[in-house]
């Protein structure tokens, strides 16, 4: 069979930009609701090179935020930007550059707004695109179809859906940008699962990363084997 359609880098359309331009102000970081992760979709933060650079560079883009609770126990909470308010608490600055939006009360346009922005910067790996289906449908958001808002074609978003049933250490490496093992390539991986249900997952990584096996050869020589 046909390896699966790829999944990378969709992009959204236009029109579903909920990320307007804004006034950047710099708020108390110690304000920021970073323990709050109800828009962080993200298998893993990574944020040991983003740190390295904002001790050289400085903060190069706000974070998004809206407000929560009233006067003085009124917090922020993290729409976009948890590497980055992360980073900086890690490096120890006490104000972070956020644009606070004041239109997001409703959570669902929150979480559109959320998915919006880190699918237009890119910033996202396929298992946190399967991570953002799962909980857009669990949390039974009806006025926009996911797919739809995340630039996917249906079977782009059944196939990111399956990879969330992978053993960990699949979805690790699939999540992992400096491991050469692809979604495409968990999704054959699970299709050979199947067909052989004493397959050794996890040394199938390590073979694939070690040889950089392509999907074909990852189908042809687990076939042979």
């Amino acid at each position: 069979a046909d390896a699966p359609e790829a999944t990378e880098a969709p992009v959204p359309p236009a029109s579903e930009n909920l990320i307007p331009q804004g006034k950047v102000e710099h708020i108390p970081l110690d304000k920021v609701s970073v323990d709050d992760t109800t828009f962080m979709f993200r298998a893993a933060l990574r944020v040991g090179p983003l740190k390295k650079s904002i001790q050289a560079e400085g903060q190069q883009l706000p974070i998004v935020v809206r407000k929560k609770g009233k006067t003085r126990g009124m917090r922020y909470q993290i729409i976009s930007g948890f590497r980055r308010a992360t980073a900086m608490k890690e490096l120890g600055y006490t104000t972070i550059a956020a644009i606070v939006r004041e239109d997001l009360d409703d959570d669902e346009t929150a979480f559109r707004a959320s998915v919006v922005e880190n699918e237009q910067r890119k910033t996202y790996s396929d298992i946190d695109r399967a991570l953002v289906i799962h909980a857009f449908e669990r949390a039974g958001y009806t006025t926009v179809e996911v797919a739809d808002l995340m630039g996917l074609s249906t079977r782009q978003k059944n196939n990111l859906h399956s990879l969330l049933v992978l053993p960990d250490v699949v979805k690790a490496a699939i999540d992992d940008p400096d491991v050469p093992f692809t979604a495409t390539h968990g999704i054959v991986l699970r299709q050979m699962m199947t067909k052989f249900p004493s397959l050794d997952a996890a040394a199938w990584v390590e073979q694939v990363k070690a040889e950089s096996l392509s999907v074909a050869q990852l189908k042809r020589t687990i076939n042979k084997a």
